[in-house]
């Protein structure tokens, strides 16, 4: 039986073998055509990543020196006039003396008499302002608001040293208990 097969096919071959090579080289042109496919899709990919690559490393570094040289030549006049102020704040800081506190330097031995005077009470005198009884200056409450400890040093001075090292623990441990502290040490 295989050999009355092998005959059919045999005469039929010359028919076949051309038809075989024909699907043969449709076979290889889709394999090209495939391979293209991904080539190109690998094309895209690799340009994807040079362009990302490109814009986001190179141009955003280019960008960022850009913007830090522009934002440093912009706060060169801040920079001056900061420094200029500072240095005028401490040439004539005996002028602002009193924005802490009350600047008594320029009273009078009259007007320290006064009536107005001697009715206030100096918290036996370790209050580092003058004001009236139960009254605290509005730089004190926000030196408290902002630092706890700068509002009790700003009340008490440096005669205070012990309830400023009280103030700085309360308030290193949380804010609150320090500014309770603080509060009761200025309103005392």
């Amino acid at each position: 039986m295989s050999e009355i097969l092998d005959a059919i096919f045999g005469a039929f071959e010359p028919i076949f073998a051309p038809v075989i090579a024909i699907g043969n080289v449709f076979k290889f042109l889709i394999q090209i055509v495939f391979w293209f496919i991904k080539f190109v899709g690998w094309l895209i990919l690799f340009a994807t990543w040079l362009l990302k690559y490109i814009f986001n490393d190179l141009i955003g570094d280019f960008l960022y020196s850009i913007k830090m040289i522009c934002i440093s030549i912009l706060r060169i006049p801040l920079d001056l006039f900061m420094t200029l102020a500072t240095m005028g704040t401490n040439t004539i800081g005996d002028w602002i003396l009193g924005f802490w506190g009350w600047d008594q330097s320029n009273l009078t031995p009259n007007d320290r008499d006064s009536k107005y005077f001697s009715e206030m009470n100096r918290a036996k005198g370790k209050k580092c302002y003058l004001t009236n009884n139960g009254t605290v200056p509005f730089s004190i409450l926000l030196g408290t608001v902002l630092c706890p400890p700068i509002g009790v040093f700003m009340d008490l001075g440096a005669t205070g040293w012990f309830n400023i090292f009280i103030c700085t623990l309360l308030t290193l441990v949380f804010y609150i208990p320090g500014l309770v502290y603080a509060l009761m040490i200025i309103y005392s």
